[in-house]
């Protein structure tokens, strides 16, 4: 999606709302309730399954994106020998900024870096990629955030 779909949306857009400016139709009551009430009748009566299980998917995803937008982040923690291996080649691919906290092994008891970084949803297998290719036996979990700012968190357009 990028500037041809972003032109071809604002041309359809217009001239759909310049062909109903222009084009006349009669119209049976000023009543709006009344009007969808009918239409709503009319429609229902055409198509009995007119509310299926994929309708109501479809209606609360999309709820969804216009409550939280394009952008799912998740926060993800990685405990692993090769942590900074791992760290650079994330920053490096990915050119996401990394948090890193000290901590101790529970069973060990050694000294480990715990890196800590927010991803959006679709760099999620990439990460996973990152780390399963340099330290297989690393502890990675995932969390889901309801939002993220600041820092070097990525923010997309909408085309």
């Amino acid at each position: 999606m990028g500037t041809a779909f972003a032109v071809r949306s604002v041309l359809g857009i217009g001239g759909l709302a310049f062909a109903l400016a222009v084009v006349p139709y009669p119209d049976v009551t000023p009543d709006l309730v009344l009007t969808a009430a009918f239409g709503g009748f009319f429609l229902i009566s055409r198509r009995a399954d007119i509310l299926n299980v994929g309708d109501v998917i479809l209606g609360f995803n999309v709820v969804l994106f216009v409550l939280h937008g394009i952008d799912e982040y998740t926060a993800i923690t990685v405990v692993a020998e090769q942590h900074g291996t791992i760290r650079a080649r994330i920053i490096g691919e990915l050119r996401r900024g990394m948090t890193i906290f000290k901590g101790h092994g529970g069973m060990s008891g050694a000294e480990r870096d715990i890196l800590y970084c927010v991803v959006t949803r679709l760099e999620i297998g990439k990460v996973k990629a990152i780390v399963q290719s340099i330290d297989a036996r690393a502890f990675v979990v995932f969390h889901p955030l309801a939002g993220a700012e600041g820092g070097m968190i990525k923010t997309r357009g909408f085309h």
